[in-house]
């Protein structure tokens, strides 16, 4: 845990010099190969066919340098985000490659300001994500959920999230409720698309903290999953209903009224809101700044 805790000490706002900085540590001396958007990717093995996603930005207003600790198996920052979203998905990765688990691992940029590194691969060197079959980010706040839904709509079927589930263990269980990450910009090239609950909370907020048991826990899991075998049922051209609008309204997160108005769903779940507001382009200061706005 000693270099994740190194690697969160880094605020890393999307084209910073600290994000750089943190892939110069953290991520070139893996090997890896860097395209001309900057994602950075490298394969384990031959042919693999599971790729598996993190991004090195984070919704920092400024870079720079931050104190970390840990209390009560939480890792937490002062006053700030602490970059959990996505440090920990990088940390994760790096594991897996040291542990030699096959597959094409890529560490996007930008996904904070729009999923603008994975749209890039999408629409200008698609030929990368040749013969893969799933792709697997850890990018999801809470420690029990495979994201088959996100913005986009349906991602991942219910019996590929049902077999990871229960791969992983530790009560993961398949859930719609997804918002975005970047795999949800490769569904229409990658049949089994989705997001892993790592264990970090209340992400984007001063308030965000990484939980560590079950990190330890779940990158044992991860390294011992069987990936090759898990199936392949859903079509790329089958994205289901459109989860995040309908004639205007939100319809996402079940657990509330149907059709639910997106005036209502910044005031249930404002983190989802944010995140969408990013995915529409809007940067991560101007969110801050409509925040300011309506907090004055």
């Amino acid at each position: 845990m000693d270099t994740l805790f190194d690697m969160l000490r880094y605020r890393r706002p999307a084209r910073s010099n600290t994000e750089q900085e943190f892939i110069t540590k953290f991520i070139e001396p893996l090997g890896t190969t860097e395209d001309s958007f900057g994602n950075h990717y490298l394969t384990v093995g031959d042919s693999p066919t599971t790729l598996f996603s993190s991004h090195t930005d984070t919704v920092h207003k400024n870079d720079g340098m931050q104190q970390v600790y840990i209390s009560d198996n939480q890792i937490h920052t002062d006053n700030d985000v602490l970059g959990a979203d996505c440090g920990t998905g990088v940390w994760i990765m790096m594991q897996m490659i040291e542990a030699g688990v096959n597959g094409l691992y890529i560490f996007h940029r930008d996904e904070e300001i729009g999923g603008k590194g994975s749209s890039f691969i999408a629409d200008h060197t698609p030929e990368l994500l040749d013969g893969i079959s799933r792709a697997i980010a850890f990018d999801r706040m809470g420690n029990n959920e495979v994201i088959t839904q996100q913005f986009s709509g349906m991602c991942c079927s219910d019996e590929f999230a049902d077999d990871l589930s229960e791969k992983l263990g530790m009560n993961y269980h398949a859930s719609p409720l997804g918002s975005f990450t970047d795999t949800a910009n490769y569904t229409q090239i990658i049949p089994e698309c989705t997001n892993v609950g790592v264990g970090y909370m209340h992400q984007h907020t001063a308030n965000e903290y990484q939980e560590v048991s079950h990190l330890e826990n779940l990158i044992a899991a991860l390294i011992n999953v069987d990936w090759n075998s898990l199936p392949t049922v859903r079509d790329t051209a089958d994205t289901g209903n459109d989860l995040w609008f309908d004639d205007g309204k939100y319809a996402g997160y079940t657990e509330y009224a149907s059709d639910l108005e997106l005036s209502q769903l910044v005031y249930e779940d404002p983190e989802a809101a944010i995140e969408l507001l990013l995915t529409m382009g809007l940067t991560s200061s101007e969110v801050s700044m409509y925040r300011t706005k309506a907090a004055a």
